[in-house]
């Protein structure tokens, strides 16, 4: 080792380390100590006084430091004095500890250049970049009103002044956007308010050129304050991220001026980025009532998982946003006034009010009992659909003259049971065959009223008639044999005396609220349909019933396939997985004897790599009665089949 050349990169002053393009041969941490060092104080002064007097000798160049106004991890910005212009402004500097890395100064010059590169009303403007004695700087206004951060409690309620806020703030933003900057790091406490009560964009420490890669690391590599970053930022390189992520911060911060927290709140950071990842907020208007509709309608929409379900711009959030002000319901009440005064005389006006405003009023609560009540009424009730049995032909909607007969002669002979209601053979096949029909309710069944179905197969006159009892709400089979045709009275006596023991208890499914029930349905009926956004869907309505009823452990094990769904089709293999084995535990421990659990853990294991585990996990699906099947090559989903 050259101990010379080691020597002449130490810093004379505290023996460390310096980097060698730093001038006086100091580090930098000497180096702003130096700068901001004082001289000391004669005695006989109080300790206020002497700290003043010992800020005001510290200078940076031409500007003569008079306090501190805020410190972060990784800048520190000051209140200072410009001596040759004469006025009051804002300097801002490294830490000391970011100071020792050429990418953290790296850094810093870019977001200076980038800031002073922006002239706009919405921005904080940068006056100058510079560098004193190695230490690198930037002068900009000084906003004196704080940020907006500590404004918030004031804000609750004033949605005008809310809307009319975020639009500047988005203008701004949508400014940056068109000279192909992304701030990347939009939340309140970066919007600063200056003496006016004008609010300013600032603080670009993570903004970047869209669609240009970086030859930074480490600082770069920050993907923002973690209450605030787009779902799409924690899976997409910088360089290919897009307007989506900044209307995203949008959203959040939005969201928290109506409610006063930010979406995913009160949690750790790993916590909230895994929410980001997997839920969705709770809706606004459900912690205040108060919030207007509309709103809540542009602030969800802001925070879709998805980019391309967001608004398309910062500037279309802008716009969205004056449209609510301007009140377009205003105009169109006082279009109908006007035309009532010209077609009615002026003294039926008041009863052709009266009665327009009941039936609109009518009207209107019968939509809201519709859309709220549609699942509700549209599923059956868990109580009587547990005790209930639907005996079908399994090949639907047309089979065969052999297997109808064989259907309808096992439902004959089912009549009367104890444990289990028997739903009439003719009206079954009459919904079955319905062409509006949608076979996949079938599953749960979900259009008949029915979670207990009995399916029967015969290929011929001369095949043996095969019979399979599903409980269709946990994908647990039942029972299952076969006999020839003519002695069907034997095959029908041994499956109702199975489903008699099975069903001397109810399973814990009757006693779940029947809206948790019709939320986990849905769930089943989009998650079928094998889409992105039909996925996204169906997430969110097993999230619903677990909120509704956390111990419904089927609702668990279906969020579970979802997850694992998401997993395979869509990307991000390891993480969905890793919830999906997560969701599928919860359900266990609720109920360790549900199969549908059990096999959701056993595809999840699968796609995650590990065949024998989830081959172990599979045979203890098979033994709680799982219907599923696991082949060589990969798992099937269908449920309740049984062709040999």
């Amino acid at each position: 080792m050259n101990t010379t050349r080691a020597g002449s990169l130490r810093c004379p002053s505290c023996g460390s380390l310096r980097d060698p393009s730093l001038p006086d041969e100091l580090c930098a941490r000497c180096l702003l100590d130096a700068a901001l060092s004082s001289e000391t104080t004669e005695d006989g002064g109080s300790d206020d006084e002497h700290e003043t007097a010992a800020f005001a000798r510290r200078r940076i160049g031409r500007y003569s430091l008079t306090g501190e106004i805020a410190r972060g991890g990784a800048g520190i910005v000051y209140r200072a004095w410009q001596d040759d212009l004469g006025r009051e402004v804002a300097l801002k500097m490294l830490t000391q500890e970011r100071l020792e890395t050429r990418e953290a100064r790296d850094r810093f010059r870019r977001e200076a250049e980038l800031m002073a590169g922006l002239d706009h009303p919405g921005i904080l403007p940068v006056y100058e970049v510079g560098e004193h004695e190695g230490l690198p700087y930037y002068c900009m206004k000084l906003a004196e009103g704080g940020n907006l951060a500590q404004r918030i409690p004031g804000l609750r309620g004033r949605y005008r002044d809310v809307a009319d806020l975020l639009a500047s703030i988005a203008h701004a933003v949508a400014y940056g956007h068109a000279r192909g900057v992304l701030h990347r790091d939009l939340k309140p406490s970066n919007i600063v308010i200056d003496a006016s009560g004008r609010c300013l964009l600032t603080d670009f420490g993570l903004a970047r050129r869209m669609a240009v890669e970086s030859t930074l690391t480490g600082v770069d590599a920050l993907i923002g304050t973690p209450r605030y970053v787009a779902p799409e930022v924690l899976t997409t390189a910088g360089a290919q991220l897009t307007a989506a992520a900044d209307v995203y911060g949008l959203g959040a911060i939005l969201y928290e001026l109506l409610t006063g927290r930010a979406p995913f709140a009160e949690l750790t950071p790993l916590q909230i980025l895994q929410q980001i990842a997997t839920r969705r907020p709770i809706a606004p208007r459900r912690i205040d009532a108060r919030i207007p509709g509309e709103l809540e309608t542009i602030c969800l929409r802001c925070l879709e998982k998805r980019p391309g379900d967001r608004y398309p711009s910062a500037a279309a959030f802008a716009d969205a946003l004056e449209g609510w002000q301007r009140g377009a319901s205003s105009r169109q009440k006082s279009s109908l006034q006007r035309l009532t005064r010209r077609i009615l005389p002026s003294r039926r006006r008041v009863w052709a009010w009266s009665t327009l405003a009941l039936a609109t009023g009518c009207v209107i609560a019968a939509a809201i009992l519709l859309v709220h009540y549609r699942d509700y009424l549209l599923t059956p009730d868990p109580r009587v659909a547990t005790r209930t049995l639907a005996v079908l032909p399994a090949d639907l909607p047309n089979p065969s003259p052999t297997e109808l007969a064989a259907t309808r002669a096992i439902s004959a002979k089912l009549q009367g049971m104890r444990a289990l209601g028997v739903l009439p053979i003719e009206g079954v096949l009459r919904r079955a065959r319905q062409k509006d029909f949608p076979q996949g309710t079938l599953l749960r069944g979900m259009s008949l009223g029915a979670f207990v179905q009995v399916k029967v197969r015969s290929e011929g006159p001369q095949s043996p008639v095969k019979i399979r009892a599903v409980d269709e709400l946990r994908s647990e089979i039942l029972w299952q044999g076969e006999a020839q045709a003519g002695n069907l009275d034997d095959l029908a006596k041994r499956l109702r005396v199975a489903l008699e023991a099975k069903r001397q208890q109810q399973p814990p499914e009757a006693n779940v609220p029947r809206a948790a029930l019709a939320a986990d349905l849905r769930g089943v009926e989009l998650v079928q349909r094998y889409e992105n956004a039909s996925n996204d869907a169906a997430i969110e309505a097993f999230q619903q019933a677990i909120a509704i009823d956390p111990k419904f452990a089927l609702a668990h094990a279906d969020l579970s396939l979802a997850y694992g769904q998401r997993a395979k089709r869509y990307g991000g293999a390891a993480f969905w997985n890793d919830a999906a084995i997560t969701e599928a535990g919860r359900s266990l421990s609720l109920d360790p004897r549900l199969a549908s659990a059990w096999d959701t853990l056993a595809l999840a294991y699968y796609y995650r790599g590990w065949f024998q585990r989830a081959r172990a996990t599979y045979q203890r699906a098979r033994a709680w009665g799982g219907a599923r099947r696991l082949h060589a090559r990969g798992p099937r989903l269908s449920i309740g089949s049984f062709r040999r």
